[in-house]
């Protein structure tokens, strides 16, 4: 019985302590660059434990890039733009579709930034946020 055990564990639990592990690794690794090189952790955006996070650092990257009017606030908005659609596309959650509007604007897209607060607003109309979004960008085109 224990040896099951022990082979349950190599075989199963085992992987993904090590991917936690290379992950948290990627993450302090970059935490210590400054929070400048979002490509370390760039290969994490599509795990499920680890999306939050990446969005939340991708967008502190948008929000401190803005503040400091850096040059590199285009690319990330960017970049940001193309995670934010390609993770809509199968999980539409609300503060993707909030923060991805936002970039949007940033990027002066305003018909794009209509449609999908449109769509967010259809999809959840419980949330003002998104029917004041809609609003807004029709009041601007």
């Amino acid at each position: 019985m224990p040896l099951a055990i022990v082979a349950a564990y190599i075989l199963l639990i085992l992987p993904r302590s090590v991917a936690h592990i290379a992950a948290a690794n990627d993450f302090a690794r970059y935490y210590t660059s400054g929070r400048q090189n979002v490509s370390i952790i760039q290969p994490y955006q599509t795990n499920p434990v680890f999306r939050e996070r990446f969005e939340f650092e991708y967008m502190m990257k948008v929000a401190n890039d803005f503040e400091l009017g850096s040059e590199v606030l285009v690319d990330n908005i960017n970049a940001y733009i193309r995670w934010a659609y390609s993770v809509i596309q199968y999980s539409p959650q609300p503060t993707i579709y909030q923060n991805f509007i936002f970039c949007l604007r940033l990027a002066n897209k305003d018909d794009a930034a209509l449609s999908y607060a449109r769509e967010a607003a259809r999809l959840y109309p419980t949330r003002d946020v998104f029917k004041k979004l809609v609003e807004e960008l029709e009041a601007r085109t």
